[in-house]
Parts: C-alpha cells; structure tokens; sequence
C-alpha cells in the first residue's frame, strides 16, 4: 500500500472516530438530563382530544396522521387515546401542526 493511500486512510478512520467520539458525548449529556418529566393524565387527554378532532377535520386517517407528523402508527393512535406520554422529541414533531400553544407549554414544561 502506498503512503498516499495509508495516509488517506488513516484521516478517514480519524474522521470516524471523532464523529464517534461526539455522538457518545451527546448521548451521555442526554442521559445526565435524567428522565423527563411526565404531563398530567388531564393534559394528555386534552391532546389526544384535539389530535382527534384535528385529525378528523382535516379528513386524514391515523396513518396519514402519524406521517404527516413524523410518528409511527400506534405513537399516533396512543397520543389520540391520552395513553402515551409524548417526550421531548414527540412535542417537537407535535409543533408542525397548530397545536394550541398553552396545551404545548403543558406537555414540555420549560426547566
């Protein structure tokens, strides 16, 4: 092998280990966050209720639903139902549909 070759190499391969190196560290802040905290069941069926009606007056299918916002079927359908406490990427997704803003700050307490 070459020394252009080896030298290539072994730039990739430090490349690969410091994006490595950043994704563990980004993990680690995520965990140190600790768990996040939970809305209330009133809250959650709050949401669920508007889900639905949005959902509804819109003509979409849960599916559709759960597309259109970046979620998997049974996430959708468990929101719907108020069983699923959303997490901090769930409430993120949430933003892109009119979501009424006091019900948002409920579900992601600032803190």
């Amino acid at each position: 092998m070459s020394t252009t070759n080896a030298m290539a190499r072994l730039l990739r391969a430090e490349k690969a280990l410091s994006t490595a190196v950043q994704e563990v560290a980004a993990a680690r802040t995520e965990l140190l966050k600790g768990p996040e905290p939970a809305p209330d069941r009133e809250v959650l069926q709050r949401l669920g209720a508007w889900l639905r009606a949005y959902r509804e007056a819109q003509g979409l299918s849960r599916a559709e639903l759960a597309r259109l916002v970046g979620l998997s079927k049974g996430s959708a359908k468990n929101l719907e139902l108020g069983k699923h406490f959303p997490t901090r990427a769930t409430v993120s997704l949430l933003r892109g549909l009119p979501v009424p803003a006091d019900l948002l700050a409920e579900l992601a307490p600032q803190g």
